[in-house]
């Protein structure tokens, strides 16, 4: 499908996301980090569209359409919580049906208390750290405002297998 991936850095998470030869992925940064993906990978797939330097709220504004008929939204930016609410405010207004997928909500105090402020709220979300991003246990969360998404069971599955 359609996946938007913010804070490309070096290009490692859009690169998993585009091992699917069907995704495509639209990566966004706010600037090359030491020359962006191009500089990181070699041979970028094909499958990859970079737009650096270009931030995601600016695109949010834009070209709000890119986004929200995205199957996957991929956000990993700054990291204080308040960009990271900005765009999933803007998803829950806008009744975004794909998947959002935030990257390290347990990186520290601003990110964990967005991740509660989220799953305090009327969406289903998912805590998949352990079997989505491990290193340092910065975490990974699944949100999904569509609640009849066709993703949730597999996802729910997946997390509980781990503790059976």
């Amino acid at each position: 499908g359609k996946i938007i991936d913010t804070g490309t850095h070096r290009g490692g998470s859009s690169l998993a996301l585009s091992y699917n030869k069907s995704n495509t992925v639209y990566t966004y940064d706010i600037e090359e980090y030491k020359g962006g993906i191009a500089n990181n990978v070699r041979n970028v797939p094909d499958n990859i569209i970079s737009h650096c330097p270009h931030s995601i709220l600016d695109l949010m504004r834009d070209d709000p359409d890119q986004i929200l008929s995205s199957d996957i939204f991929f956000v990993d930016i700054d990291h204080d919580g308040s960009d990271e609410m900005q765009l999933f405010e803007f998803l829950l207004e806008n009744k975004y049906t794909g998947m959002l997928i935030l990257d390290d909500i347990h990186i520290n105090c601003e990110m964990k208390k967005l991740w509660s402020d989220i799953i305090d709220l009327d969406v289903i979300s998912f805590d998949v750290t352990s079997i989505a991003h491990r290193m340092n246990n910065d975490g990974t969360g699944v949100i999904f405002i569509d609640k009849s998404h066709s993703l949730i069971e597999k996802i729910r599955e997946l997390n509980e297998g781990l503790y059976e």
